[in-house]
């Protein structure tokens, strides 16, 4: 399971750059654990990620991650597990990346603006024209 191309722009909060829902192909490792697990996305963006695990991933831990985003393009991330919870009987862990160079934020950007132009440019201009 690759990219979900129908990737749709969530923008209920004020980020500047919106979650897009994804289903994107994730590998993951914890911090100093051995084993590497593989989950999916559920939303994405180019300073964190909802993760869809079948194992949880404690608060507060590391992570490192490789983001499937297309069968061709594949983004290294480390990130930050800053909260989880249960849904459908699994695991969601939301992830801040760390230390995410400004080529991979644009990887990621240019990704999502081709899947989803549309949303991404309403939520940049969301509120222009709009009389104060």
């Amino acid at each position: 399971m690759i990219a979900n191309t129908r990737a749709k722009a969530t923008s209920s909060d004020n980020r500047y750059l919106p979650r897009w829902e994804v289903n994107n192909r994730v590998t993951y490792r914890l911090k100093n654990a051995r084993e590497t697990y593989e989950c999916v996305s559920k939303d994405l963006s180019c300073t964190g990620a909802c993760l869809m695990a079948s194992d949880q991933m404690p608060k507060d831990s590391k992570v490192d991650m490789t983001i499937h985003l297309s069968a061709k393009t594949a983004v290294q991330v480390k990130g930050k597990i800053v909260w989880n919870k249960t849904a459908d009987g699994k695991y969601m862990a939301g992830v801040i990346f760390q230390e995410i160079p400004p080529s991979t934020q644009e990887t990621i950007l240019k990704y999502a603006f081709e899947i989803k132009r549309d949303d991404l440019v309403r939520h940049w201009f969301s509120g222009w024209g709009k009389k104060s």
